[in-house]
């Protein structure tokens, strides 16, 4: 029968084994003098990249309460390090719920380059300054890096901007309500010379009255054109809504411009359905589209075609009238269209455009149309020509 007991290690052995531990415990050592090097050099290196950055930084624990800042953010909050570690977050920044709890560590939200003061009992600054917020959780604690930045010159500027803009659409509403008397003179007592010529006298004392006539009225567009941008930059433009009568309003539209169509040699050709509802919106608003659409269709179209089409459409599972205005003119190439709904600009620039106007008839239609509910598209080719379409919803 074989003796089951182990042999105890000889005194050899013991004096290898000892010797193979003593050396994994050297080696254990160095590797921990290493860690202990590098942690040192890497928290060294934190804290002088904390130290240097040009952002406020605060750190704060799971508490709320300050743990770290860095030199920038003790100037921007204008305080001092031994006076703010350990005080909560709300002495510092006024961004409590109304339950008093961390939007970010109780509510989850998140805090991103939102503007905010911190004129509270701790922090009397002055700036406005930008934060955001960043949660880091780790096996030992949740902990709020907080950085921030001083914006009060960008600040400042936009309040100058936004005051520049009010001063500006003040006197171009003043302005033009002074222009808007006169104008109405001017073209009031062409409308009676005209009345005193016989229709069939075409001479030139009644040319010089029809252009006359005709150069007023288009001040007088101009003028409204800058009341209305003015109204729409300061939310006062009211819609109003009554039910418009389609078929009505093209043939006034019609008319209007037959002896435009006739002077520049183009035929206007319109298709409207009978049955077409009425549609609730503004009247007065609708036909100030459709008149500058048909106007520019005029003006940039010799010996062409012009085409107004309404009917129904279905647009991303909406009902909609739309109104498509196509012309055979001049059109335009894809960089005008970038900037064709812009405030003052226009086709041709410089002395030598050909055509007149402010550059605001286009602006003032895409936003009027977006009043309205619906709105204005371009879709344009150099000497093919330009298609205009409205959508107005269905109500």
């Amino acid at each position: 029968m074989q003796n089951s007991e182990k042999t105890a290690p000889s005194y050899d052995e013991l004096l290898q084994h000892n010797a193979l531990l003593e050396e994994k415990l050297s080696d254990l050592k160095k590797r921990i003098r290493q860690l202990s090097e590098e942690n040192r050099q890497s928290e060294s290196l934190v804290r002088v990249l904390l130290e240097n950055t040009p952002f406020g930084i605060l750190m704060f624990d799971n508490k709320h309460r300050v743990i770290q800042i860095n030199k920038a953010a003790e100037n921007l909050l204008g305080v001092q390090r031994v006076g703010i570690i350990g005080k909560s977050c709300e002495a510092i920044f006024n961004c409590y719920a109304f339950n008093n709890a961390c939007p970010v560590l109780d509510e989850n939200k998140t805090v991103d380059r939102v503007e905010t003061d911190c004129d509270t009992k701790l922090c009397h600054c002055e700036q406005y300054l930008l934060r955001s917020v960043v949660k880091i959780d780790n096996a030992q604690e949740t902990v709020l890096v907080e950085a921030f930045v001083d914006i009060s010159p960008i600040k400042q500027a936009q309040i100058e901007i936004e005051n520049a803009n009010k001063t500006k659409d003040n006197f171009l509403a003043k302005v033009s309500h002074e222009l808007r008397t006169p104008l109405n003179s001017i073209i009031g007592f062409t409308e009676l010379l005209e009345d005193l010529f016989k229709p069939q006298d075409d001479g030139e004392e009644s040319q010089y009255v029809k252009n006359i006539h005709r150069s007023g009225k288009t001040l007088l567009r101009m003028v409204d054109e800058i009341l209305d941008i003015t109204r729409i930059t300061a939310n006062k433009l009211v819609l109003d809504e009554y039910p418009v009568d389609i078929p009505g309003l093209l043939k006034q539209l019609s008319r209007e411009f037959e002896d435009r169509c006739d002077e520049q040699n183009n035929t206007l050709q319109i298709i409207c359905p009978d049955e077409i509802s009425p549609l609730l919106t503004d009247p007065k608003r609708l036909h100030q589209v459709l008149d500058h659409l048909l106007d520019n269709a005029c003006k940039f179209t010799r010996n062409g075609e012009i085409a107004i089409n309404i009917d129904y459409a279905v647009v991303n599972d909406k009902d909609w009238i739309k109104f498509l205005i196509k012309d055979t003119g001049e059109g335009m190439s894809d960089e005008q269209l970038t900037r064709i709904f812009d405030e003052f600009e226009q086709v041709h620039v410089g002395h030598t455009r050909r055509h007149g106007g402010a550059g605001l008839g286009l602006t003032l239609c895409s936003r009027v149309s977006e009043l309205m509910g619906g709105e204005l598209t371009l879709r344009s080719k150099p000497e093919i020509g330009t298609e205009a379409c409205l959508l107005l919803p269905v109500r």
